[in-house]
């Protein structure tokens, strides 16, 4: 089979004050980050075609909250390359144009968020995070 399975987890626990995250930015870093983890997957055929997103609450991080993370099956992202792949053009894939991930952290930086690596390992998938404030209004 060549489908990926996407999954959606809301690990929000009851109680949590409402989050508001919407708008075309948000929108796009969550697509930017699903498309490329889907790319790289199928782009290396790999045997586990899954990527998960969850959403979390952690009251221990008052200034960003909100985070959402992106967990693949891909190749991975070896760690000389965690910032690497937030820079301007920088692919790995052969008609890649390199704006993706780099415009993730863009975007984030512009609603008051940021995105990164949090673990990643070779030919078992990586873990990216968008962390976000309680509100988002962009």
């Amino acid at each position: 089979s060549t489908g990926i399975q996407i999954i959606f987890q809301n690990n929000v626990p009851e109680g949590c004050p409402p989050m508001l995250a919407s708008g075309v930015k948000f929108t796009q870093i969550l697509k930017n980050l699903v498309l490329n983890a889907c790319q790289q997957i199928r782009l290396h055929s790999l045997p586990v075609k899954k990527v998960a997103v969850s959403l979390n609450y952690e009251s221990l991080d008052p200034r960003l909250p909100i985070k959402i993370t992106v967990l693949d099956t891909g190749p991975g992202v070896h760690r000389v390359d965690f910032e690497k792949v937030f820079m301007p053009l920088y692919t790995t894939r052969e008609k890649g144009i390199g704006l993706g991930l780099f415009l993730c952290r863009q975007l984030a930086t512009e609603i008051g968020g940021k995105v990164e690596i949090k673990s990643s390992y070779m030919l078992t998938g990586s873990e990216f995070q968008i962390s976000l404030p309680g509100e988002v209004k962009a």
